[in-house]
């Protein structure tokens, strides 16, 4: 039988050890339990604080993204598509006027909003580079703002207007006047007579 045996070695006629099983626990370990906790493919991210109105499809990666008493005039916005999306901003106003701005890299102001508390008017516009355009000022709304209490406005970028709301009511739509084959839009501008106490991208 030795002699039998040593043979077959030579030959490589002595079968191989059996490979362990593909879902054998040691060598699966922490792959197998990453696996069971994976979410279902098209599952929706969620937040402790999600919207109302769901979210538009986010790439990987684009999570809502919130700043509390941020420091600064200018945001990067942090998604790639902005279609959908949308900025909401929460802050405290003085006695005289306030910007918010969604400006290009190349310096135009694709959305000029500028709520003025001394006239009580809100001004909206755009400017390309060193040219303004036509001046909007008229709200069917009464002025919304007050001095020294707190508001929140979102700005949701849709594929032909900004539509905007003061208090969680719709305050007015303002047409993209600058539209590029890309979206142009890159920063957020906040600056003037104002305490931001935060924004959110989502």
């Amino acid at each position: 039988m030795g002699i039998v045996a040593s043979c077959c070695k030579c030959f490589g006629m002595v079968p191989a050890e059996p490979e362990e099983p593909d879902d054998s626990p040691k060598k699966k370990g922490k792959r197998t339990e990453s696996t069971k906790q994976k979410k279902p493919a098209g599952a929706s991210k969620k937040t402790p604080d999600d919207p109302k109105e769901p979210l538009v499809d986010q790439e990987e990666g684009e999570e809502p993204v919130t700043i509390e008493n941020p420091k600064g005039e200018s945001f990067d916005i942090p998604f790639k598509s902005l279609v959908g999306r949308k900025i909401k901003i929460s802050g405290v106003p003085g006695s005289s006027r306030f910007i918010i701005n969604l400006n290009s890299k190349d310096g135009r102001i694709c959305f000029h909003y500028n709520p003025r508390l001394g006239v009580k008017k809100i001004i909206r516009n755009t400017m390309n580079k060193t040219s303004w355009g036509a001046e909007v000022k008229d709200l069917e709304m009464a002025f919304p703002f007050k001095a020294s209490e707190l508001f929140q406005t979102t700005i949701t970028i849709k594929e032909d207007v900004f539509a905007v709301t003061i208090g969680g009511q719709d305050a007015f739509t303002f047409p993209r006047r600058i539209k590029d084959d890309k979206d142009p839009i890159s920063t957020l501008q906040v600056k003037g007579d104002v305490t931001v106490k935060s924004i959110t991208f989502y």
